[in-house]
């Protein structure tokens, strides 16, 4: 068993990474790997309560988190992101993490990939 982590990083309005980088990780949930997504920088919008992707013709990643969530894999948003860009109303429940705990998780992990 390897420990995955998939990294989001891109603001969910600029680009349709996200939505594919949360739609791949669903598409996972079958194999035998433990399975972490992260959400840090401008990734952090996607996690915001305020964030309607539809409103711009967008996808909405909600159904895929949420059914990583329902499936216990661990969702986790960088606390000092989340300050900087001012976003306190988060949805998922996500694990909160300092940037440097999140270097040190990511620093065990078997395979990273980042979006």
């Amino acid at each position: 068993m390897k420990d995955l982590f998939v990294v989001i990083r891109v603001n969910p309005f600029s680009t349709i990474k996200n939505f594919e980088a949360l739609r791949m990780c669903v598409g996972m949930l079958t194999s035998d790997n433990s399975m972490k997504v992260v959400f840090i920088e401008d990734g952090v919008y996607a996690l915001s309560s305020s964030t309607d992707t539809g409103i711009i013709n967008f996808p909405d990643a909600d159904k895929h988190i949420s059914t990583l969530k329902e499936m216990d894999f661990d969702i986790i948003a960088e606390k000092e992101s989340l300050e900087e860009r001012g976003i306190k109303d988060i949805k998922h429940d996500p694990l909160l993490k300092s940037k440097d705990e999140i270097a040190d998780l990511i620093t065990e992990g078997d395979i990273v990939i980042n979006w």
